[in-house]
């Protein structure tokens, strides 16, 4: 019965310590170890990556929570640290990643950047919530559990929608919804830019793409709809800002794939250049109730 009532402890134990290290999605393998560590003003970061993406992510990210400086070294560090490695040798899956925590510090391994990125994610989800406010916390306990973790995905395609014809945001939330994308390790962005009720991409060929064809209103080309009202609401963006979601996409190993709606459900362009259309009398309505909404597959101009 000692025995028994040993084992179940130990059982309880386990189970109770694994349940404090909360990790979104959950690792394929986490084992609790015995020695935690604790950040401070004399733990360094360190990384051998090439380009150092993750390693200037995870500071940034640390600095903007943190009361006490936290400082990046060139050099290994044998105590107190935070080590990104890349083995590039490892037979870690591409997106797969080992994180390990004893009283020393945090050594995260990966084969590619990619897995290192995820690796940084799991030790934000195991530091406290407020460290994702970007204000300093001041009375935070700033212990990571010790544990060993094995974590690769199961998917490779995992992605959130963004429409941004239907309904526009400015760039300043298109990054938000990635970052919120990064913290759970998704990695496609399917980015919906055109439709019938709205043009979002600058095409300098084109100008009235996005002069006309970005707006809807009483008096714009493209009329109300999805409860924009009467008063002129779109937007656009021009090349400069897709670049720069491109780049900060790219740093957070997520791929960007754009939806650029034709031949059908392209109203905003044949509102502006109506020659795209065929010239007839086809009154058919789309599934939305739109007309004149297709491309003329008839006029040879189209395909150039």
């Amino acid at each position: 019965m000692k025995k028994i009532i040993t084992l179940f402890a130990t059982m309880l134990l386990t189970f109770c310590l694994n349940a404090q290290i909360s990790i979104i999605p959950k690792p394929n393998k986490i084992t609790v170890g015995s020695e935690n560590f604790e950040l401070n003003g004399e733990t360094l970061l360190y990384s051998n990556e090439k380009e150092q993406h993750n390693l200037n992510y995870l500071h940034q990210f640390l600095k903007g929570g943190f009361t006490f400086p936290i400082e990046v070294t060139s050099s290994k560090p044998i105590d107190n640290y935070i080590i990104l490695e890349i083995d590039i040798n490892s037979n870690i899956a591409k997106e797969g990643y080992s994180l390990m925590v004893n009283k020393r510090g945090v050594t995260i391994r990966a084969s590619h950047e990619a897995g290192l990125f995820y690796g940084v994610q799991s030790l934000l989800q195991m530091l406290p919530a407020t460290l994702y406010s970007g204000k300093r916390a001041d009375n935070e306990n700033w212990i990571i559990e010790g544990v060993e973790i094995e974590d690769s995905p199961r998917f490779g395609y995992r992605g959130m929608h963004l429409d941004v014809s239907r309904t526009f945001f400015d760039i300043a939330t298109v990054k938000r919804f990635m970052e919120g994308m990064s913290f759970h390790k998704l990695n496609k962005f399917h980015w919906h830019l055109t439709d019938d009720n709205g043009w979002r991409v600058e095409i300098k060929k084109y100008p009235k793409l996005t002069t006309q064809g970005a707006w809807r209103g009483e008096n714009e080309v493209l009329e109300p709809a999805f409860g924009s009202g009467n008063d002129r609401y779109g937007g656009f963006y021009t090349q400069d800002e897709i670049r720069e979601v491109v780049a900060f996409a790219a740093k957070r190993n997520i791929e960007i794939i754009p939806e650029i709606d034709l031949p059908g459900q392209s109203k905003a362009v044949t509102a502006t250049y109506p020659w795209v259309g065929c010239d007839s009398n086809d009154g058919s309505l789309s599934v939305q109730g739109v007309a004149g909404n297709v491309w003329c597959v008839a006029n040879e101009e189209n395909y150039k």
